[in-house]
């Protein structure tokens, strides 16, 4: 993890496991929950059947009595309106790649309320009492071949907002007579829950379908689960862009990220299991976030030894700016350092060099008495490597000539008994450091442990005046 001075946050990190959550269970706008995807990996496997419906809905494929809508370009409503429904909110519009020349909705909101909040059974095509119990929406296509493919998947966009209604897709491969292995295309949507509106799916077709040469597809809006003894349907279901492709060996997908430890249960973990924009840092301090996701394998074969690996680039501190940040360039993950200093003084603070061969920066405090040199060095553990021990006296004195003085912070992983005292051995890069500092008539200013009972980072100056006080953990 990049070095983040003057202000650290300590971060946890944990694999996810799926988990429930009580659902709301009142009818209303507001999705409690946008579930989001990553399929990027897919994006350049080559589909070998597709249908994106700019054209409208091809003329070989069916649709129910209680139909699929198509939105155009010129149909009304057209591409830029999403559900009509009475509790569509502000949802709007399936966000697919090309959403603009057409897509497809089964607006179960809409038929059974004609956009009339609490005209429940009141619609075209009502699924509620007075007038219904219940409709379903069937989109079938035409017979695709796939026997050139062992193992197929289907990929598409799917906009889907869940109250009782459930989104499922089933195979037939005898023209149609009979309909198998029916697949819930989002079992991970909880009442009042949604995917976000560019959301794309992908499921693999099952081994017996896979590989015949006249595949049917169905889409099926069902909205015949009655819920809580009182509703059925609602709210609605967009597609666009389906496609299906030979499946990868290979192929891990991320879902539903988000830090603050919802997956694993936040009401016993301490953590917060909401994505808060702003967050106090006394409560930063004492509830440690935890990034989460869902990992997924869709790829064609077993995927063993699987990990979430986080990366934090940037850390917006309220008050402070950005300075100076040096990456770690030689592949390793982690590592490197970020200045940031009070607004009241960043426009003092000058850049002047980021080391070639350390992660360490060097910048310029223009202070009201003269200029100072201000140093900032995350050293890895590593025994015996010396240079860049070296190269940070090298660019110290060069940097040095015009200053009244230099300050050098950062965590160095060095050891040394007598001078650092909260060392139990001596170092080689430890003894190297101190004569580097006797040399030139440098102080360590640290007096107690900064990582268990050990010194390891370090506050170096040629500077009478300036005085270190270790404050609570606030860094790993």
């Amino acid at each position: 993890m990049k070095k983040i001075y003057l202000i650290t946050l300590s971060l946890f990190f944990a694999q996810s496991i799926l988990g429930q959550m009580t659902p709301y269970t009142s009818l209303t706008s507001k999705s409690s929950k946008i579930h989001t995807s990553n399929l990027q990996s897919v994006k350049s496997v080559a589909p070998f059947w597709s249908e994106d419906f700019s054209n409208g809905i091809p003329s070989s494929w069916t649709n129910s009595p209680v139909p699929w809508a198509y939105r155009g370009s010129s149909t009304s409503p057209n591409t830029t309106v999403g559900s009509q429904g009475a509790y569509a909110g502000t949802n709007g519009p399936i966000n697919s790649l090309t959403a603009q020349n057409g897509f497809m909705i089964f607006d179960s909101d809409y038929y059974d309320n004609l956009g009339n909040a609490g005209g429940f059974g009141t619609g075209q095509y009502p699924c509620n009492p007075p007038s219904g119990s219940g409709h379903v929406g069937l989109l079938t296509t035409d017979a695709i071949d796939c026997s050139m493919y062992p193992a197929v998947s289907i990929v598409f966009n799917s906009f889907y907002r869940e109250y009782t209604g459930i989104a499922r897709i089933a195979f037939s491969i005898d023209g149609g007579t009979t309909w198998t292995d029916t697949m819930e295309v989002h079992p991970e949507i909880l009442v009042n829950e949604s995917t976000a509106s560019d959301y794309e799916v992908m499921l693999n077709m099952p081994s017996n379908i896979a590989g015949n040469s006249a595949v049917h597809l169905q889409f099926i809006y069902d909205g015949t689960v009655l819920y809580n003894t009182s509703y059925y349907g609602y709210y609605f279901w967009m597609i666009d862009d389906v496609r299906l492709i030979e499946t990868p060996d290979h192929l891990l997908v991320r879902q539903d990220d988000v830090y603050g430890g919802w997956w694993l249960g936040y009401q016993s973990t301490g953590d917060y299991g909401l994505d808060y924009t702003f967050n106090p840092m006394a409560q930063a301090l004492n509830n440690p976030y935890r990034f989460e996701s869902v990992l997924r394998n869709i790829g064609a074969t077993t995927q063993t030894n699987t990990k979430l690996d986080i990366s934090v680039e940037d850390v917006d501190l309220e008050g402070y700016d950005v300075v100076a940040r040096r990456d770690r360039d030689d592949g390793r993950k982690g590592g490197g350092v970020a200045v940031y200093a009070c607004k009241s003084i960043s426009s003092r603070i000058v850049l002047l060099e980021k080391s070639v061969s350390s992660e360490r920066v060097w910048l310029m405090l223009h202070a009201d008495t003269g200029p100072y040199l201000i140093g900032v060095w995350y050293r890895p553990p590593n025994p015996g490597e010396h240079d860049s021990i070296r190269s940070f006296e090298e660019e110290w004195q060069r940097l040095s000539l015009d200053v009244l003085g230099t300050i050098c912070i950062g965590d160095l992983n060095v050891h040394h008994i007598r001078w650092l005292r909260h060392s139990a051995r001596n170092s080689s890069e430890g003894e190297l450091l101190r004569t580097v500092c006797d040399t030139y008539g440098c102080r360590q200013l640290v007096n107690e442990p900064t990582r268990g009972d050990n010194l390891l980072d370090l506050a170096l100056t040629d500077l009478d005046e300036v005085r270190c006080k270790v404050v609570g953990k606030i860094a790993d």
